[in-house]
């Protein structure tokens, strides 16, 4: 409909601009995010690394953790939801990908504690999952008979007996760069 959509660094201002009318500003979405909160935590700048598209509406990922569907149409916010907090070093700098019926969403903050995760809503903002980079099966969302490692299943619990301890709880496996989808 010749409308491109644009965002900024921190504080992650999102624009749809008129491609047929010399790029004005059709709507603007400013989010209201602390900044004393969440740009200390937040690692290699206040970057935010995309909008994605699906189902009629643009997703931002912010930086204080919150995912808002916008309506692409006028920018009006269709729903969203904040994952986690900037005041325990999570922050979020990926774009939210969509695949089909789902929107994908990581974390940053590994450098201060937190445990990755991805964490899937579908289109209308339920969340599905929310699955960890380290710690038992269960949190993980793996199968260790179908999950393999040089050909072989990798075992119960496999991610716990690479750290020592709990060490898997405070940190590691952040999920804030790109994701491929396979749909086969």
């Amino acid at each position: 409909d010749g409308t491109m959509y644009v965002h900024t660094a921190f504080p992650n201002i999102v624009f749809a601009l008129d491609l047929n009318n010399d790029g004005a500003i059709k709507w603007k979405y400013e989010p209201k995010q602390n900044y004393d909160e969440t740009v200390p935590v937040m690692c290699c700048d206040t970057v935010n690394r995309g909008l994605s598209y699906g189902d009629g509406k643009i997703f931002l990922n912010q930086a204080d953790t919150t995912l808002v569907a916008l309506n692409a149409t006028d920018g009006s916010v269709v729903w969203s939801d904040k994952r986690d907090d900037p005041k325990r070093g999570a922050t979020s700098t990926a774009a939210a990908h969509v695949f089909k019926d789902k929107v994908l969403v990581g974390i940053s903050g590994g450098e201060f504690g937190v445990r990755g995760y991805i964490q899937a809503y579908d289109l209308d903002g339920n969340t599905l999952y929310k699955a960890y980079s380290t710690g038992p099966d269960e949190e993980m969302l793996i199968d260790p008979a179908k999950t393999t490692s040089m050909l072989k299943p990798v075992g119960k619990d496999s991610s716990l007996k690479t750290w020592q301890g709990d060490q898997w709880k405070i940190g590691g496996g952040t999920t804030w760069g790109w994701y491929s989808y396979d749909p086969d």
